[in-house]
């Protein structure tokens, strides 16, 4: 199932490269560093799991990119994907078990399109289902793409960039059989992006993206039918991707810092994005307050949780508040310019094959 995400995920990511100005294609090395922070209650939650299963969460990942005329290279922690258009491929790499799997276009766009038919399967059973339970009323689920370029620029890895904020705003209405509709309080993710258009992989991620888009075109004509039918029960979920898409698509460049937040802002409420800039910045990691790890530190943990719960419980209720879950931040470190050697855009000696089946 990771295999697969991971597949689906580079595709996404590698079709949604925006146009950039032109610059002579060359191999270029991107290094990036990326840092997931989880907040509040939520984040003592997982960092208790993680520190379970043997992981430590708010720790900085090293990634890099490796963009050669048609090949594309990934690798975040000790994972990597490699994208070669020429073999019309997608291979992801584990170098901890030291296996990799591969899954064609053809076979990536008909398993998007299974997703779809899945995902209209599983919506309408829903439906029938809360028919049967007796469940009444409706659920409307309405987007807001606002972007707000403030005017601020920095030099990020030797290279010019302008801070763009691109916020996305998911309201739900909730209408119960015979009442009035009432706002349920919205989730809002904030983007703070520093963009580049004259970054030196920008003419490489713009012939990549030409050919990849050539490729792909015609199959994903017929997936996106299935994807049309997958948003059918709520389709403004989809024209919310569509809108997030378009404005990034006026911004151009290529990304050289962004961070993410993701926040929950009760009903009533206007998103503050200073608030949850400051909140963010100022909350300590949420692994800090339990070091100890294993089964007693986890039930440790876990004690505390139950014990803030219970003291919140005995004070009387405060008014509903903005706060933030997550936080995804990535920077570029350096950029290198260079040839490739072609070895890194294929399986190292050694590792083994697994089928996508058995994962």
């Amino acid at each position: 199932m990771q295999t697969i995400a991971r597949s689906v995920f580079s595709a996404v990511v590698v079709a949604s490269v925006l146009a950039a100005p032109h610059v002579a294609a060359q191999d270029v090395t991107v290094h990036t560093t990326s840092t997931v922070r989880f907040l509040g209650g939520f984040g003592r939650l997982m960092s208790i799991a993680a520190r379970f299963g043997g992981q430590k969460l708010n720790e900085p990942i090293a990634g890099a990119t490796y963009i050669s005329g048609h090949k594309l290279r990934t690798d975040n922690g000790t994972d990597a994907s490699i994208v070669d258009l020429d073999a019309e491929r997608i291979t992801n790499l584990d170098n901890k078990a030291k296996t990799y799997t591969t899954m064609t276009f053809a076979e990536m766009t008909a398993m998007i399109r299974s997703m779809g038919d899945s995902l209209k399967a599983a919506s309408n059973q829903a439906a029938a289902d809360g028919k049967k339970a007796g469940e009444k009323g409706e659920v409307d689920m309405k987007w807001q793409v606002k972007v707000d370029r403030p005017g601020e620029r920095a030099k990020i890895a030797g290279t010019d960039a302008e801070r763009v904020f691109m916020t996305i705003t998911t309201t739900a209405n909730v209408t119960p059989e015979g009442e009035q509709t009432q706002e349920a309080g919205s989730m809002v993710m904030l983007v703070d992006e520093w963009v580049s258009k004259d970054a030196a992989q920008a003419g490489a991620m713009k012939e990549f993206e030409r050919v990849y888009i050539e490729k792909l075109g015609r199959q994903f004509q017929a997936t996106a039918k299935s994807l049309d039918a997958a948003f059918s029960t709520n389709p403004q979920m989809k024209e919310g991707f569509v809108a997030a898409a378009k404005e990034r698509q006026k911004v151009g460049g290529v990304s050289m810092r962004s961070t993410t937040y993701v926040s929950f802002v009760p009903a009533g409420m206007a998103f503050d994005r200073q608030l949850a800039l400051n909140e963010a910045s100022s909350a300590p990691p949420a692994e800090a307050e339990e070091k100890k790890g294993g089964l007693r530190g986890m039930m440790k943990g876990l004690k505390k949780m139950a014990d803030d719960a219970n003291k919140n419980e005995e004070k009387p209720a405060g008014p509903p508040k903005q706060s933030t879950m997550m936080t995804v931040k990535t920077e570029v470190g350096r950029i290198e310019t260079g040839r490739i050697d072609p070895s890194m855009f294929a399986p190292p000696a050694g590792y083994k094959e697994v089928k996508m089946r058995d994962k």
